[in-house]
């Protein structure tokens, strides 16, 4: 498995995201945003997922609005997919 955070451009965004990404079929939990990292709303969705998966795909069939992907590998932060 691969630790994912997703970032979201509004709060809304992310409180949507935290109600509809369990139809998804994997664990996720709203937190806020490493101080790394930056976003309009300062809450990311913290997820796990198998290597085949693509997020933004997921995503998409979930019907929601992102605004940056970025995989967890130990303490470095890399950003896979940005709108």
């Amino acid at each position: 498995m691969k630790s994912i955070l997703i970032l979201f451009p509004s709060t809304h965004d992310a409180l949507r995201a935290e109600k509809y990404w369990p139809q998804s079929g994997f664990p996720g939990k709203l937190r806020p945003i490493p101080r790394s990292l930056s976003s309009s709303c300062g809450l990311c969705l913290a997820t796990e997922l198998p290597p085949d998966r693509d997020p933004a795909e997921i995503l998409a069939e979930c019907s929601l609005e992102w605004e940056q992907i970025v995989e967890v590998q130990g303490r470095e932060l890399k950003t896979i997919a940005a709108k």
